[in-house]
């Protein structure tokens, strides 16, 4: 026989929860969302071509990214993009070489004769102002002298 004793407790025992398997599956998935995701390094597209025919003929990329096709001699490097109006522009980039003097020297001698030219204009536009400054009849005044 067993007798009820108010003041001792017995040992709460786990209850079966129905929704149990549930809530395991919300923490599982809450702490796979809270993990840190990597994030992919950001690449060019394209691929090597040689002429600006076979950059026509290619499909253009439909997020919006640029595809590069740079030429096979490197000479030129072939941009196609899509735009807001659903035409594809190629843009092209042309190769410098740095060694050749004569453009560098061409622009010197250019932008040392714009220079020229815009001292040469100033200085008759300052002449002429000084010429209609003195020129110029003094004002008279009018009601006696004023100090």
């Amino acid at each position: 026989m067993q007798y009820f004793n108010p003041y001792y407790q017995q040992p709460v025992q786990q209850q079966y929860n129905p929704l149990q398997p549930q809530y395991d599956r919300l923490a599982q998935m809450q702490a796979q969302y809270n993990q840190p995701t990597f994030t992919q390094q950001p690449s060019l597209n394209g691929e090597i071509v040689d002429s600006v025919d076979v950059v026509r003929a290619k499909n253009v990329d439909m997020s919006g990214n640029p595809t590069f096709y740079p030429k096979s001699d490197m000479t030129e490097i072939y941009a196609k993009q899509l735009q807001a109006d659903g035409t594809s522009r190629i843009i092209t980039y042309k190769a410098v070489m740095p060694d050749d003097p004569k453009p560098v020297e061409q622009s010197s001698v250019n932008l040392e004769a714009m220079l020229l030219q815009i001292k040469n204009d100033l200085s008759t536009e300052i002449a002429g102002l000084k010429e209609m400054i003195q020129s110029e009849p003094p004002k008279t005044q009018r009601g006696g002298s004023q100090k």
